[in-house]
């Protein structure tokens, strides 16, 4: 798929979507990422990376249906702020499931007239897909700087791999919590079902007695009434 079949005037057509697009949001759905407060474990990861790549700032975009959410950056940003049209350099990066390197972007026709590089002045960019085990890219780790433009080299994109494995690796594991958590539920609704069913029955069992007794009681005195009068 070619840029020009996908902008226009600096925006990604929505109506484009990967071809796993419904599997994919359902497992960001099932990892619980979009428009959650923060992951300590993925925001020590963007902080490293910021450090050690020197750039403005470092984060991890994840990207829904019609938005993109910024999971995690180096800066202190309100939450109703991380919300962002589904149209910028992170969505394409989940669209063409490939790094994306630009180290000038007011010379690329494809995203200097875009509204969200336009409004935070990005003037250079470096996205990696972030990729789960069933192949689906779900947002990105990107780097971006709107002091200078930077060249980022082969050194810089190599090390943001690196770091982009590490954000996978770390969402793979809360998966993994998440899901032990969830059958770990399951299981207690399950074993309290049984014991609440065992008590009910239990309790039907010690009425149904009692009931019994009192009938057999009852038909002993009216066997003892009636051999008194016989």
């Amino acid at each position: 798929m070619s840029f020009p079949e996908t902008y226009h005037l600096g925006k990604l057509d929505t109506r484009c979507k990967p071809a796993n697009e419904a599997g994919r949001l359902r497992e960001i759905q099932e990892l619980e990422i979009f428009g959650v407060d923060a992951i300590p474990e993925i925001d020590r990861i963007t902080s490293l990376a910021n450090r050690i790549i020197g750039a403005d700032d470092v984060g991890i975009h994840v990207v829904g249906e019609s938005r993109q959410y910024l999971l995690s950056s180096n800066h202190a940003i309100p939450k109703e702020k991380r919300y962002f049209d589904r149209n910028g350099c992170c969505a394409n990066v989940v669209l063409r499931g490939e790094p994306l390197v630009i180290n000038d972007i007011e010379k690329d026709e494809r995203f200097n007239q875009n509204e969200q590089v336009k409004e935070h002045g990005v003037k250079s960019y470096v996205g990696i897909p972030l990729t789960t085990e069933r192949g689906h890219v779900l947002g990105t780790l990107c780097a971006y700087n709107w002091t200078e433009r930077k060249e980022w080299g082969d050194e810089k994109l190599e090390m943001m791999k690196e770091f982009a494995v590490m954000a996978e690796r770390a969402l793979q594991l809360r998966k993994a919590t998440l899901k032990s958590f969830k059958d770990a539920q399951a299981e207690e609704i399950k074993s309290n079902k049984l014991i609440e069913e065992k008590r009910t029955r239990a309790q039907i069992a010690a009425s149904e007695a009692e009931s019994s007794a009192a009938v057999a009681k009852n038909d002993f005195k009216q066997h003892q009434i009636a051999q008194c009068r016989g």
